[in-house]
């Protein structure tokens, strides 16, 4: 079997990852009553070996680490034509998503990661590598912001695996057959 590409991260309920400035006040913000126990992250990442992010979504998950090492036991990846140095062991990436991600999944591993949505996660649906969405959805409408989803060429069908809430938070999966 090969490896799995999967989406795993919250949104709001009208489906929005971040503000129009990449805020994500309304995410750390959140009224929840929820701890390290109840949520499935833990059990996710020992899933993964491999993240893949772009450049804006690599750029506003760091400065929210607050000078932490970004997955530092992972194989990071930035896709990005305009970012050229890292200083957190980032691998850049200025190629095509789609031939990358083909010849990853070939490779000998665990799952890989897409952080943050928009152009690089609408690219690999449209190229049917995504394999899974494992998506938490927050009880807030922000109106206007960053969308998981850029549009796409034509609709994807996805199949629910499972649904669960940890608190305010309801998670859905979807698989996505090839």
């Amino acid at each position: 079997m090969s490896r799995q590409v999967v989406f795993y991260g919250a949104i709001t309920l009208d489906g929005y990852l971040a503000d129009d400035h990449d805020n994500l006040d309304w995410l750390l913000n959140l009224d929840t009553d929820i701890n390290d126990a109840d949520v499935s992250y833990p059990q996710f990442i020992k899933t993964v070996d491999t993240t893949l992010s772009g450049k804006n979504t690599y750029l506003t998950t760091k400065a929210l680490l607050d000078g932490a090492d970004f997955y530092p036991d992972k194989t990071n990846y930035v896709f990005s034509k305009s970012l050229t140095t890292c200083d957190d062991g980032q691998i850049i990436n200025d190629e095509s998503a789609t031939d990358f991600v083909r010849r990853l999944k070939q490779q000998s591993g665990q799952n890989i990661w897409i952080i943050g949505g928009g152009p690089l996660l609408s690219e690999l649906l449209a190229s049917q590598l995504v394999d899974q969405l494992q998506i938490q959805i927050a009880p807030i409408l922000l109106g206007s912001g960053k969308r998981l989803f850029d549009q796409l060429p034509e609709p994807t069908q996805l199949t629910l695996t499972n649904t669960t809430h940890f608190g305010s938070l309801a998670e859905v999966t979807y698989t996505i057959e090839h």
